[in-house]
């Protein structure tokens, strides 16, 4: 997909939008870093890893290789629009959204008598994970 084609989607998926519903952009296949990094070397007419290095470096804590769309318990749906996806999926906090807001609270906003929750990853992750049970916890995420 082009810039131009991908700036179009994204403003047809703005006018497509209903309240509290979730809709995916499909951007074409996914592309390799390294070869995007190529393209650009290229298109300002230099050689890649000629006239300009290309390192790869891995990965940083917490990063990811691939990033899912959707969930298991969630259904991706066709819309009208070519390229828009509507994401259906339940209900999940069923009335706890209270709870949950009160339960993030000590991770959002400073509080001694509970420091070391606040703004703690591993500890987000866990507090959402009891309300969404097939949420992920990658295993060398860094706590903060």
């Amino acid at each position: 997909m082009t810039i131009p084609e991908a700036a179009s989607l994204v403003l047809k998926a703005g006018g497509v939008g209903a309240g509290g519903v979730l809709y995916l952009l499909d951007m074409g296949e996914p592309i390799v870093i390294r070869d995007l990094a190529e393209q650009m070397i290229s298109f300002y007419g230099y050689r890649p890893g000629k006239d300009i290095p290309v390192v790869t470096i891995g990965l940083r804590p917490g990063e990811k290789l691939e990033e899912k769309l959707w969930s298991s318990d969630e259904n991706p749906q066709p819309t009208e629009y070519p390229g828009i996806i509507k994401l259906e999926k339940n209900n999940r906090l069923n009335g706890r959204l209270r709870q949950l807001l009160e339960d993030l609270s000590e991770i959002c906003f400073f509080n001694s008598g509970s420091a070391a929750k606040y703004r703690n990853r591993r500890n987000l992750r866990l507090t959402i994970r009891k309300y969404i049970p097939n949420l992920e916890i990658p295993e060398n995420e860094p706590e903060y």
